[in-house]
């Protein structure tokens, strides 16, 4: 008798164990796929963050210089700078304080500048603010430039492709005066009379691309 009630309550543990272990191995497989679309819905939403990280920097990078090429051609406008020499330099330095003011409260960005071109005066006319250990300070481009905006040099694709085609992107671009690389995006910019002023143009360090393509990696 004792033999017959130890078979039967092995064989309710057996079936419970065979009834049970689909049940679990259903619960894991469950959880598992669950596990698998919580984590695939953190990695994409974190990548589409980055992403749009990424494309918000761009933009914002984009709008301020639209915003400075609309500054300088008002600015420049209905004004004698071609002939006149000192309203020349009173509109260059009016352009750079809003350059040095926007840069200031800018993230992001390294420099903001206007090049002008080099039929203006002394050919050799830019004002450039850019960060530096961690300020913002004024750039003499001339200080460091063996030649100043020789048409064929590559080093100054910022310039002549942005006076060719309107704009221009550029990276990694070398700027020697910081020793750093970059992303350059610069316009050419026109007075209300259709006269070449020069450029406008903002850079900012490849090493911030690279924080934000890492956050995607």
């Amino acid at each position: 008798m004792k033999k017959i009630f130890k078979r039967v309550v092995i064989l309710i543990i057996l079936g419970a164990l065979l009834i049970a272990l689909p049940i679990e191995i259903i619960g894991l497989i469950r959880n598992q796929n669950a596990f698998e679309k919580e984590a695939k819905d953190k990695i994409e939403y974190a990548t589409k963050s980055a992403g749009t990280d990424l494309d918000v920097v761009i933009n914002s990078m984009s709008s301020l210089v639209n915003m400075m090429q609309s500054i300088v051609q008002v600015t420049f406008s209905h004004e004698n700078y071609i002939d006149d020499y000192d309203t020349f330099l009173r509109l260059k330095h009016q352009a750079g304080d809003i350059l040095k003011q926007s840069l200031s409260n800018t993230e992001h960005l390294s420099g903001l500048y206007v090049t002008f071109s080099p039929q203006l005066h002394s050919s050799m006319e830019e004002v450039w603010y850019a960060y530096k250990d961690g300020r913002v300070v004024p750039i003499d481009a001339r200080m460091y430039a063996p030649s100043w905006l020789v048409e064929g040099n590559p080093r100054v694709n910022y310039y002549f492709d942005a006076i060719k085609n309107g704009d221009y992107w550029g990276a990694p671009d070398y700027e020697s005066s910081l020793d750093e690389y970059m992303l350059t995006h610069t316009k050419s910019v026109y007075d209300s009379d259709g006269n070449l002023i020069g450029i406008v143009g903002s850079d900012m360090l490849m090493s911030e691309v690279d924080d934000i393509l890492k956050a995607i990696k």
